[in-house]
């Protein structure tokens, strides 16, 4: 999956000029992409945690392993410690359903069960006055190391089809809740790419339509470059050459 030139240009100053960022400014949004099969779960790199929002069950969807997660009250703590997802503003409880979201209708009944499995359960926002605020916030985030982003909404049914969910971090992104405007048809993902620059993150979702925003699935995966033979080469002689030193001065 090909990442936007914005992206990586980002992601190279951030790792010379850590603090650039500041607490949004490092993830970049891909364009929204309609979801269509299991091969558009990313692989790539190794994953940090993966999450199927709102149900128990735990898929595994092109070889990605998700657990289920559900909120309480008004946070939904992610897989292995790496932060939280909040219903901040206004602060309220967040509402969760493990098989609501589906439909017999094509090309979501088409789906491969497990993507479906992963698909029909979500999170979203109670329907109050006004448009409405998740945050994201990740922690326990290596710095220097690049994270991938990944997130689906999706709702096949009727009632999805004026809903969307609007994701801001350097750029902004809408996400369909229903793509196509009809009964089967599956909602969007988008990806993001960031080099952290502290151990903490954050972006936010505000909904729209009818002000609700909603997330079925949510991965992080570490994808930082291995150093090229060379360099780790260099490095290892670096490290010798410092032992060698020292073992002379004691």
């Amino acid at each position: 999956m090909k990442r936007p030139f914005l992206a990586w240009a980002w992601m190279v100053v951030g790792m010379f000029v850590p603090g650039l960022h500041g607490a949004h400014a490092a993830v970049v949004f891909t364009a929204a992409q309609t979801i269509t099969s299991i091969n558009e779960v990313s692989t790539e790199g190794t994953t940090v945690f993966a999450a199927n929002i709102g149900s128990t069950a735990n898929p595994t969807v092109n070889g990605v392993a998700f657990s289920g997660i559900i909120p309480s009250g008004s946070t939904l703590t992610l897989p292995g410690g790496y932060g939280t997802i909040s219903a901040s503003s206004p602060a309220h409880n967040i509402e969760h359903n493990a098989g609501a979201f589906t439909s017999g209708n094509n090309p979501y009944a088409a789906l491969d069960s497990q993507y479906k499995s992963l698909l029909q359960s979500s999170m979203w926002y109670v329907n109050t006055t006004g448009n409405k605020t998740f945050t994201f916030n990740l922690q326990n985030l290596v710095v220097t190391r690049t994270y991938f982003v990944q997130l689906w909404v999706n709702d096949p049914r009727n009632t999805g089809i004026v809903r969307f969910t609007t994701l801001q971090g350097i750029n902004s992104v809408t996400l369909n809740h229903n793509s196509n405007g009809a009964v089967g048809s599956p909602g969007e993902f988008t990806t993001a790419t960031f080099t952290a620059n502290a151990t903490t993150m954050s972006f936010t979702a505000t909904g729209g339509g009818n002000g609700q925003p909603q997330f079925n699935a949510f991965q992080l995966r570490d994808i930082t470059p291995l150093p090229e033979p060379g360099t780790a080469l260099m490095f290892g002689f670096g490290t010798a050459l410092l032992f060698y030193i020292r073992r002379r001065r004691l």
